[in-house]
């Protein structure tokens, strides 16, 4: 072989060395990155939008209870009202009306859930036109063509047009000519603009196009959130910000976090059947307490049965060889304590260890040999043999 092969050849060997071991030392591994947004932007629907009004340099706070509607700020600002699960109260109302007539802007959702509430909580006698948009002249309600998988909507004001996505179909109707329309689709009219003395309302039946966008969701193509709404949606966000940039003062965000309960909802529309079907409930339970289950009863008719189905049970297993895999367990336990109390008895047959444990007790040697290795045919011998075994525990 000539000196070239062979160097060749060290190369090459050198080279397959080299290439194992980095592959030895070579670790492949997946790493995901990817962080989800923190705990207040994930519970916030609203913070997108927050962020983005602070971007363009408006003063904005979000808020997530109805605490903000106790003291109202200056009529110079805004007030976007969303996500309320109860029609605010009476007195909110009012005061709400009051603050826009003096020159307030109102952005206010009516959402499905107050399209489904009753009257306001604090006046049960008032009927249900008492609520804020009806008061304005605006009514609420579905139309004939259902829409179940959202729709777009149509917005046009300021020089600018676009389109947004709802997933609610219900729409507003008014009588108002001087009510302006400002969100529509081929269903009807699903926002508007109403002028309130000084101030303006803006009622809207839908507002998730104002969510934050859900991006840290994985595989979000086959989630449900892959046809939602949100801020990156279409033009959303230059309509949510044609509707709060209109005034140089500061807009608050409110939404209500405390969404209605299944159990509230059903007692709200079916407060009859949710009080029989409760009391049903009540009287089974009682029902299978007092007839499921052995229980300590002071009638004698109750403590007899209670007897007899230990005894019948005690019979079960004795008939199925369970009391003697239990005496011989016993029996080689006692064995073991006796030699090793009695290291005489170690190494004797149960003949001789019964003869010696015969002279220590009242019993006799048949009756201790009979115990210690017979088997019972009968209840009553199992008592005797258990009985010459508790005996002889106690030496």
């Amino acid at each position: 072989m000539s000196l070239n092969k062979v160097i060749a050849l060290v190369l090459l060997l050198l080279l397959g060395l080299s290439g194992w071991w980095l592959a030895q030392q070579i670790v492949v591994s997946y790493e995901d990155r990817r962080h989800p947004p923190a705990y207040e932007i994930r519970n916030n629907p609203l913070a997108a939008l927050e962020q983005l009004l602070l971007k363009r340099g408006q003063a904005v706070s979000s808020h997530t209870d109805r605490q903000p509607l106790a003291e109202l700020p200056p009529a110079s600002d805004t007030i976007l009202l969303r996500d309320l699960s109860q029609p605010l109260l009476n007195d909110q109302q009012q005061r709400l009306l009051s603050w826009v007539r003096a020159g307030g802007h109102l952005v206010y959702e009516v959402n499905q859930n107050l399209l489904y509430s009753h009257s306001p909580p604090d006046d049960t006698d008032t009927p249900d036109n008492n609520t804020l948009w009806r008061q304005l002249g605006v009514d609420a309600q579905h139309p004939e063509e259902r829409v179940y998988a959202g729709l777009h909507a149509q917005f046009s004001q300021a020089g600018e047009s676009g389109y947004v996505r709802l997933e609610s179909d219900h729409i507003l109707t008014t009588e108002d000519d001087s009510a302006q329309a400002i969100l529509t689709s081929e269903l009807g009219v699903h926002g508007y603009r109403l002028s309130v003395g000084q101030g303006q309302v803006t009622l809207l039946t839908d507002s998730r196009f104002m969510d934050t966008p859900r991006v840290w969701l994985t595989n979000q193509e086959f989630s449900i959130d892959y046809y939602s709404t949100g801020l990156n949606q279409h033009d959303a966000a230059s309509f949510a910000l044609l509707l709060l940039q209109q005034r140089d003062g500061n807009t608050w965000l409110i939404h209500d976090t405390g969404s209605i309960s299944l159990l509230q909802l059903i007692y709200r529309d079916f407060p009859l059947t949710s009080s029989l079907v409760s009391l049903w409930l009540v009287l089974f339970f009682m029902y299978l307490l007092r007839h499921l289950g052995p229980r300590h009863s002071e009638e004698s008719s109750n403590q007899q049965n209670l007897q007899q189905h230990l005894t019948q049970a005690g019979l079960f297993h004795w008939r199925r060889d369970k009391g003697h895999f239990l005496l011989n367990s016993w029996r080689q336990r006692l064995i073991r304590r006796l030699q090793q109390r009695q290291p005489q008895l170690a190494g004797c047959e149960p003949q001789r260890m019964a003869e010696i444990l015969a002279k220590q007790c009242q019993h006799s040697k048949a009756q201790i040999l009979q115990a210690l290795t017979g088997y019972s045919t009968t209840q009553t011998d199992l008592m005797i043999q258990v009985q010459v075994l508790k005996t002889l525990w106690k030496i």
